[in-house]
């Protein structure tokens, strides 16, 4: 309901889309946004919630790293027969 009263209020024909389109994307986003503040069984804020995406990034790209290095190391115990 909420995010339809929204989706009422910011409306403007200017935009050049029909009202259930526009009112489809911003009750969606309000359902979204309502289920990510309140779905955690313990509250997280969402500035933490949107840092979670990015720490994914660092973490992969890290991981990636350390594996690549992990593979020459191992090539090189391996060719001094270390390995």
């Amino acid at each position: 309901m909420i995010g339809f009263l929204l989706a009422l209020d910011r409306f403007d024909t200017n935009y050049g889309v029909r009202f259930r389109s526009f009112a489809y994307i911003t009750i969606e986003g309000g359902i979204k946004k309502y289920l990510r503040d309140h779905y955690y069984p313990i509250h997280i804020s969402r500035s933490i919630k949107e840092l979670i995406p990015k720490f994914k990034v660092v973490y992969d790209n890290l991981f990636d790293e350390l594996m690549r290095k992990l593979k020459v190391v191992k090539k090189m115990l391996k060719a001094h027969s270390f390995y």
